[in-house]
């Protein structure tokens, strides 16, 4: 695997620090909320994203990708839109499943994430972006920093420009972060309101 990475990515695939906290919940909640529940694809998403993309004939695009073919992707297939490419992204990410198990998955997902800027990685990205390691991060800087793997640049460039967030974008995904208790919900919603990083 680590022979297939980018030379940024080949050290910390390893890192534990990115498992423990809020992290790697917000990024569940963020990016597939079924991920302990699928074997490593999610039917239902596939067949909502396929009717989405058919009804917006070549507008907004929406994927339905799991954590785990995104995996696939970054780590084995590359991104061409290719049928045969998918194909492979499936069959990598049941293998996945299969032989790695949800944990390390999820691991190396955040170890091997590209976060703008060309830092790969969610301990790297957590200490260039909000200083701290990403086990320390609390919910709304965890769930800032996983809101930035849709379009790391593009997020980064319109912070650096305009001093905004999509604080819509961290209610939802602060809203789905699981387990949570209903008063530490509220206390991060609260905080988002007048939090920055």
């Amino acid at each position: 695997l680590d022979a297939q990475l980018p030379p940024a990515c080949r050290t910390g695939a390893g890192d534990a620090d990115a498992l423990a906290g809020w992290l790697p919940r917000a990024l569940v909640a963020a990016e597939d909320a079924r991920f302990f529940e699928h074997p490593g694809y999610d039917l239902a998403e596939m067949m909502a994203a396929l009717q989405h993309n058919a009804q917006q004939g070549g507008g907004t695009w929406r994927g339905g990708s799991t954590l785990t073919q995104q995996l696939a992707k970054l780590a084995f297939t590359g991104d061409d839109r290719s049928a045969t490419r998918k194909l492979r992204e499936l069959l990598y990410a049941v293998e996945m499943e299969r032989t790695l198990g949800k944990p390390r998955i999820l691991q190396l997902y955040l170890a091997l994430a590209p976060w703008g800027d060309g830092v790969c990685g969610a301990s790297r990205a957590a200490q260039v972006y909000l200083g701290k390691p990403a086990g320390k991060l609390g919910p709304v800087s965890s769930a800032w920093l996983v809101s930035l793997l849709r379009n790391p640049d593009a997020q980064l460039a319109a912070w650096a420009q305009e001093r905004q967030i999509d604080r819509d974008r961290l209610r939802q995904i602060v809203n789905g972060l699981r387990p949570m208790a209903p008063a530490q919900r509220e206390l991060a919603l609260t905080q988002l309101e007048d939090w920055t990083p």
